[in-house]
């Protein structure tokens, strides 16, 4: 009998090995209180990276909290006539977080927990942020199944050598992954401003220099924050004209809705309003709509946990 079992694509590990490399610029080293040692990931990093997988998250890809609850651990202590003041309370999440792969749906199920009520070195104390976190840590641990920032997982990054020659890796690809703007001042001090990605190391402004418009895309997706996105879009029409100039238009438009689109997962609720607003200022149609989805989105999320705190509060 022949084997039924067919490849997703060319290879089973295309999306693990394109996304398995992690830039040790978004890690950090952590202990325990019980004595391990580890490397953690920055969450938007590999937020980003998603986006850059599948697409805008809403779109592209996506999450939902399947089920959440608050589960009682070990007694926090006790008073003098030994009656217990309450136990340890953990926040408990499972995530389900899907994704569109070669016009097929996947979904990946994980948990992610954090101690809402606990004791620590200063005595006991209430996480607001655990509902939060638990989100965090379930996307984070999701994303692993995947193959995001696998080499961590694995334990690569307890070898020095191996995080050595990662980190040479990335300084060589900032170097060569943008050819015809390599003599540009990339390295820009924060009092440069976002002119200054834009300014030839030989003074004044070569045409020759940024008038490809495969690397002023390139340049685009590397930025982060929109002031440095705005000056694209305004320095552009100096270089490039025609198709050339709507391609990088188009890019830079796409670009700044992921970019967007990258927050809202990780803002607080305080932080909704305002970044709606703003978004309704920025944005407009099916961009607008784009971004007003994902804020319902994470609106659902601190509304659905209302219930829940309010259940185990009781």
């Amino acid at each position: 009998m022949s084997d039924q079992s067919q490849p997703f694509s060319a290879t089973n590990l295309t999306l693990w090995d394109r996304v398995a490399v992690t830039n040790p610029e978004f890690t950090k080293s952590f202990s325990t209180m019980d004595g391990f040692n580890g490397t953690a990931v920055s969450p938007i990093y590999n937020v980003k990276k998603a986006t850059e997988a599948f697409g805008p998250i809403g779109i592209g890809w996506g999450y939902e909290i399947v089920e959440e609850r608050y589960v009682n651990g070990v007694p926090l202590g006790f008073d003098s006539e030994g009656n217990m003041w309450g136990t340890v309370i953990i926040h408990v999440l499972r995530l389900k977080l899907w994704y569109m792969m070669d016009g097929k749906r996947g979904e990946v199920t994980h948990f992610g927990q954090t101690t809402f009520v606990g004791k620590g070195e200063n005595g006991l104390y209430t996480d607001e942020d655990a509902p939060k976190k638990s989100l965090t840590d379930a996307l984070g641990k999701c994303l692993s199944m995947l193959g995001f920032s696998a080499d961590v997982y694995l334990g690569h990054y307890d070898d020095s050598k191996y995080v050595a020659a990662v980190q040479e890796k990335f300084k060589d690809k900032s170097k060569t992954g943008t050819p015809p703007l390599a003599a540009q001042r990339l390295e820009a001090s924060p009092a440069d401003g976002p002119a200054s990605k834009f300014t030839s190391s030989t003074g004044g402004n070569n045409p020759g220099k940024t008038s490809d418009p495969a690397a002023w895309i390139e340049r685009v997706r590397s930025f982060h924050d929109d002031g440095h996105i705005e000056h694209a879009r305004k320095e552009v029409p100096k270089y490039l004209k025609g198709d050339d100039l709507k391609k990088v238009r188009e890019e830079i438009d796409r670009h700044q809705l992921a970019t967007w689109l990258t927050r809202i997962p990780l803002l607080s609720r305080a932080n909704l309003p305002s970044f709606k607003e703003k978004a309704q200022d920025k944005f407009k149609d099916e961009a607008l709509q784009s971004v007003l989805k994902a804020i319902a989105l994470r609106e659902a999320t601190f509304a659905a946990l209302k219930p829940v705190a309010t259940a185990a509060a009781a």
